[in-house]
């Protein structure tokens, strides 16, 4: 484990530390949607467009709307498997853009949808619908 400086201050740096202090929420579309599709340039009419990082590969892309990040997991099909927000980023319009865009309903890991529940009293009793329970 490092030290890290911030400022004036400093922080034990290690993967726990910084996997705490990451703050994220993750997304599931409503229905099967392609990587290439997503990422086809279907979004730039909302001003969203793909970012390239370091961190980006053919299994895990970026989407920016020049401010905000939106975080997309690729299956081995190259089907959309879920999207994740860190930090503070607030992708509100990334998010929006998507569902407009592809006529698809996106859910909150805090949305019983998105554990493949209809609603959070049947997630509480462990019912769930569509294809897979997650």
């Amino acid at each position: 484990m490092n030290w890290r400086i911030f400022g004036r201050t400093a922080r034990l740096e290690s993967p726990i530390v910084e996997k705490e202090r990451l703050m994220s929420t993750h997304f599931a579309l409503s229905q099967k949607l392609s990587s290439r599709e997503l990422f086809g340039g279907r979004l730039e009419h909302s001003g969203i467009r793909e970012h390239v990082s370091p961190n980006t590969n053919e299994r895990t892309r970026c989407l920016t709307d020049g401010r905000n990040y939106l975080w997309v997991d690729i299956t081995e099909d190259g089907l959309v498997e879920g999207q994740s927000r860190y930090g503070m980023n607030a992708p509100v319009k990334i998010l929006s853009a998507i569902a407009e865009t592809f006529d698809t309903r996106i859910f909150s890991e805090y949305e019983p949808e998105f554990w493949g529940f209809d609603t959070q009293e049947a997630r509480g009793m462990g019912r769930c619908y569509g294809e897979d329970c997650r």
